[in-house]
């Protein structure tokens, strides 16, 4: 079991900045209308695939926990999102590990991160 694990909490995801502007620019070859349009993108469907997160860990459906986490991964990469892309990728290892605790663990921290987003997605319109 890894330390973030038996500590009980995500440090690292927490110490992560919730958006970075840099590498979602990045990201989208320095397309600034791009990068907008990605985050924007990653922002329609966020709160509906965390829901769908949360009930597959209900059900104990570790394997569409996997998909789900790791297709999500897949569209943070390109937003800048760097807490939210860890807290994913731990998330995904535990549930392909079936470690129901860090599972639980990092379900939160996923769900912590996807509302500090839609806060900052608010904020912005």
């Amino acid at each position: 079991m890894d330390e973030a694990y038996s500590a009980g909490s995500p440090p690292k995801a927490h110490a992560l900045p919730a958006r970075d502007e840099a590498a979602a620019l990045a990201a989208a070859g320095d397309d600034a209308d791009l990068a907008r349009e990605l985050f924007a993108t990653l922002m329609e469907g966020l709160v509906r695939e965390v829901a769908k997160l949360r009930e597959h860990f209900a059900g104990g459906d570790w394997e569409q926990v996997v998909q789900i986490a790791h297709r999500l991964r897949g569209a943070a990469g390109y937003c800048g999102v760097p807490r939210l892309d860890y807290a994913l990728q731990e998330l995904e290892r535990a549930a392909k590990a079936g470690e129901t605790a860090a599972i639980s663990m990092w379900l939160r921290a996923v769900t912590d991160a996807a509302d500090g987003l839609c806060e900052i997605a608010g904020s912005e319109r």
